[in-house]
């Protein structure tokens, strides 16, 4: 099926008023990150798919559709059928009918090595770092050549591409697939933030120097959502707590003369668990001869994670200070 492209002061016009189809929803805003999977092994953060332009009301030129580069897509709410405009013809062409049964097969205007798209399985379900997607329907394509090839392509209903699989021959290694890891649909992120709650416990403001010679913070961190959440540490140092005086001076660190291997490890909250983050500070300066008597801020800084590694939806870490006042007890004979 094809329509023609009609341009009218550089815009691209179709009649039908609609917004989205279900199957391919992308919309200005939104943001799709895929990671490259070989052999079960991932390369995080290596295709990216948003809207680079609009036309109209169902024109989008799209950064990267299905690996092939940009192009310009047609898409609306209430027709199922995904176009790619074909700049040689002048036509919108359809790529795949998604209301179609299995078995289907289209003409595709996307190169002489993708001519045939064809619905091969519809329900199917599917994992990736993003969540668990339902109702995806799985597209196959052949062609003649081998060069930008695409062998499946994944498509999540209200959630759009969320895997492609190249198709090729490569010596020595393994066909590639792209898998959606993070990204942002209607201005909501996924995999969703987690409901995590964060709770400080701190000593009275008032600590003495000369009887207490260490000072203990420790940060509460209960899971309120339904479903466990997975935090990732990028060091083992999961927490630090300092000692800081008006002048924004650091005199005691928790993490002085400690040692911690610089690898990637997870801790799982389970829903409606808390997990206790902290420890002793020692009360001495590591930066003058010794602590003066007055007000500091005590900060704890959590170092964990919720989101993907190397995602541009890091978390910002969780940082809790309080006041402290440190005093003397005289001594009376």
């Amino acid at each position: 099926m094809k329509f023609k492209h009609i341009f009218i002061a550089s815009s691209l016009l179709f009649s039908i008023n609609a917004q989205a189809n279900d199957y391919f929803p992308i919309e200005a805003g939104d943001e799709f990150h895929y990671d490259k999977v070989t052999f079960g092994a991932e390369t995080q953060g290596i295709k990216q798919m948003s809207v680079q332009n609009s036309s109209g009301e169902h024109w989008k030129l799209v950064s990267d559709f299905i690996g092939l580069g940009q192009k310009w897509v047609w898409t609306s709410e209430g027709n199922d059928i995904l176009y790619v405009f074909n700049a040689d013809s002048g036509y919108g062409e359809s790529v795949v009918d998604f209301s179609a049964p299995e078995g289907a097969s289209f003409a595709t205007p996307l190169g002489p090595c993708n001519h045939t798209a064809t619905i091969a399985a519809r329900g199917e379900s599917l994992q990736t770092a993003a969540g668990n997607f339902d109702d995806v329907i799985r597209v196959d394509f052949s062609g003649d050549c081998y060069e930008n090839a695409i062998d499946s392509a994944w498509f999540a209903k209200g959630t759009g591409l969320v895997k492609w699989k190249a198709r090729g021959i490569f010596m020595g290694g393994s066909i590639p697939s792209y898998e959606l890891a993070h990204g942002v649909i209607d201005g909501n992120s996924f995999p969703a933030r987690a409901e995590l709650a964060y709770s400080m416990n701190l000593p009275s403001q008032r600590v003495m120097i000369n009887q207490d010679g260490v000072i203990e913070a420790y940060l509460s961190v209960t899971n309120l959502g339904q479903a466990p959440v997975e935090l990732r540490f990028d060091s083992k140092q999961h927490f630090e707590i300092e000692l800081i005086d008006a002048n924004g001076v650091v005199h005691s660190a928790w993490s002085t003369g400690k040692f911690f291997a610089q690898i990637v490890n997870y801790k799982t909250i389970e829903t409606n668990e808390t997990l206790t983050f902290g420890g002793e500070l020692a009360l001495e300066s590591q930066v003058a001869e010794h602590l003066d008597i007055g007000t500091y801020t005590l900060r704890l800084t959590f170092k964990g994670q919720t989101t993907p590694n190397a995602s541009i939806y890091s978390d910002a870490p969780v940082v809790i200070e309080a006041p402290v006042h440190l005093d003397s007890e005289m001594n009376h004979f």
